[in-house]
């Protein structure tokens, strides 16, 4: 494998591009084909000072062919928050919110196991 093309060193490229904060990063599997072990992270979770860098795996890891893994090393180098929401828009998404919890509730009154334990 030493000899071989796919052992020389390869061109690393360097590039930003904007990502959305709730994006989750897996770290690479330990082996190709595996499974990537550990929890997602959220992309958000690298702007702090305790976790500048995180390697990851790669969008296309795993091509057909391969012998080596794509990965990624990401580091966030800033953030741009989200403009703050017009009136409209809150209104929707306490809406939005209120329907959520209800239908939480609801699910919970009519699940007879759960309801059970709530009357105790």
């Amino acid at each position: 494998y030493a000899a071989s093309d796919a052992a020389k060193p390869w061109a690393a490229t360097i590039g930003s591009r904007p990502e959305q904060t709730t994006n989750e990063l897996r770290a690479p599997p330990a082996e190709l084909g595996g499974t990537a072990a550990g929890e997602a992270r959220m992309l958000m979770s690298l702007a702090q000072p305790s976790a500048p860098v995180m390697l990851a795996s790669s969008a296309n890891e795993g091509a057909a062919g391969e012998e080596v893994p794509r990965v990624r090393l990401v580091q966030v180098t800033g953030y741009t928050p989200a403009a703050a929401p017009v009136a409209e828009a809150r209104t929707r998404d306490l809406n939005l919110l209120h329907r959520v919890v209800e239908g939480y509730r609801h699910s919970l009154y009519f699940n007879a196991d759960l309801r059970s334990k709530i009357s105790k």
